[in-house]
C-alpha cells in the first residue's frame, strides 16, 4: 500500500494522484494496481473499519485549495476480495498523518487524523479523532 500525492510543489490538484497497492504474484516485479484516485493522497492505513473480517483502507490528502468540496478523508471499504467501494467522510481536512487504533476501548475502529494549515491560528484543532460509532462507520470528529 502506498499513496503518490505530494501537491506541495504547485498546489495544482493531481488526478493521476492515488492510492494503489503492490500485487505480489510470486516473483518481481510487484504488479501495481489503483485502489481510489485522490488528488493529494498523503497518508493511507489499512485496517477493518467496519468490523466484518476483511481490511479496508482510510486515507488522508494533504492539499491547500480553499472553498474546494474534494474530500481529504476516505474509507476505502472492501466488499468482497478486491472489490472496494469509496466513503468520503471529510472534506475540511488537510491532514498531513492518519493513524487508526481502538482509542476509546469499545471494540472498533477509530481514526486519527493529524491537520496541518497553511495559515495556523490557535483556535484551529491539530488532531482529530473520529469515533466509530457503530459497525457500519458513522464517523463523528471531536
Amino acid at each position: 500500500m502506498y499513496t503518490n500525492g505530494d501537491s506541495l510543489d504547485s498546489g495544482i490538484l493531481k488526478p493521476y494522484h492515488a492510492v494503489r497497492w503492490l500485487e505480489n504474484r510470486g516473483s518481481y516485479p510487484f504488479v501495481p494496481h489503483v485502489l481510489v484516485k485522490m488528488p493529494g493522497a498523503y497518508g493511507a492505513v489499512v485496517c477493518d473499519l467496519d468490523g466484518d473480517t476483511d481490511f479496508d483502507v482510510v486515507a488522508c490528502a494533504l492539499f491547500e485549495n480553499p472553498g474546494n468540496t474534494i474530500s481529504k478523508l476516505i474509507w476505502i471499504e472492501q466488499q468482497s476480495p478486491g472489490k472496494f467501494v469509496r466513503h468520503d467522510l471529510h472534506s475540511d481536512y488537510s491532514a498531513a498523518a492518519i493513524d487508526v487504533g481502538d482509542f476509546d476501548g469499545d471494540g472498533r475502529v477509530d481514526i486519527a487524523v493529524a491537520h496541518t494549515y497553511w495559515n495556523p491560528s490557535p483556535d484551529r484543532d491539530w488532531l482529530t479523532i473520529l469515533w466509530n460509532l457503530e459497525t457500519q462507520p458513522t464517523v463523528t470528529a471531536d
